[in-house]
């Protein structure tokens, strides 16, 4: 394959599946929601679930306000979001250390600008409300309540 085209199309993408916006999502969970901006993949991951429609905002803020960390909850998990994230360290506003996220400089200031204008309302409002009350450790007691399935007494 020698060349790639593009072509034009009649629909355009909504701004939520665009790699731009996720990367504000970003942004703004790792300033606004994670200790010392860090981050791990699977925080961002529940978080970024959470944006995603009113029902898992529900069920995060009842997480959250009721300090339930050993409840079942199973979040989704995005592969556009991952995408987002090598954008993101690509375009040097968050690095990846000791496999966590860390919001640089200049992502700091970009949602710190992000704060300020009339953009990400109903994201800001929401990830406000939450805090930094989600810890890694809550996190990891989430996932390690889920049921993993008994591969060895599973038939083909």
């Amino acid at each position: 394959m020698e060349k790639i085209a593009f072509s034009r199309r009649p629909v355009p993408i909504p701004a939520d599946y665009r790699p731009l916006y996720r990367i504000g999502q970003i942004l703004l969970i790792l300033k606004l929601n994670c200790r010392a901006s860090t981050s791990s993949l699977l925080k961002l991951h529940l978080f970024h679930w959470g944006l995603k429609n009113e029902r898992n905002r529900v069920v995060l803020q009842e997480l959250v306000a009721g300090g339930r960390t050993s409840s079942l909850v199973i979040w989704g998990f995005d592969p556009a979001l991952n995408r987002a994230l090598q954008f993101a360290v690509s375009e040097e506003v968050c690095s990846l250390r000791d496999g966590k996220y860390v919001l640089t400089d200049k992502g700091s200031r970009l949602a710190s600008a992000f704060l300020l204008e009339d953009v990400y309302q109903a994201e800001k409002e929401f990830l406000l409300s939450l805090g930094k009350n989600v810890s890694e450790k809550d996190i990891n007691i989430l996932t390690h309540t889920w049921i993993k399935p008994d591969v060895e007494n599973q038939s083909n």
